[in-house]
């Protein structure tokens, strides 16, 4: 599997992933040329998953829920390859992922937007 993410013009993160290196093939070949596709490391990939690099709003933001739905649909976002059918994962990676995005839409639950406790991303 190859990590990646896509950046703009002036390097600001616009999403990062997971896929097959065929895929990012195709990807590259899609992208326009405002957008950069680059293949990374698991370290830079965790660190952008968790809010660690630019491109994602901060973990505690004073925007409130505001940054919290922002942040929780970027993850969203780059988890969606994990739900579908043709995805390299076995069953139970799936499921681990499939509890991942749960537990990130009931992020809402929890009271206060400054204090999230933020879900972990199965390995």
């Amino acid at each position: 599997m190859i990590r990646y993410k896509v950046v703009d013009r002036d390097g600001k993160i616009i999403k990062a992933g997971i896929t097959t290196s065929e895929r990012v093939n195709d990807l590259r070949a899609q992208s326009g040329k405002a957008e950069t596709i680059i293949t990374i490391e698991q370290e830079e990939y965790d660190k952008i998953v968790s809010g660690g690099s630019d491109g994602l709003p901060p973990q505690n933001n004073t925007d409130g829920w505001a940054a919290v739905m922002c942040r929780r649909g970027m993850l969203l976002a780059m988890s969606d390859w994990t739900q579908i059918p043709d995805s390299p994962l076995t069953s139970a990676q799936r499921k681990a992922w499939a509890a991942y995005r749960q537990a990130l839409r009931d992020i809402t639950k929890q009271k206060d937007p400054d204090n999230i406790a933020w879900p972990t991303p199965p390995v």
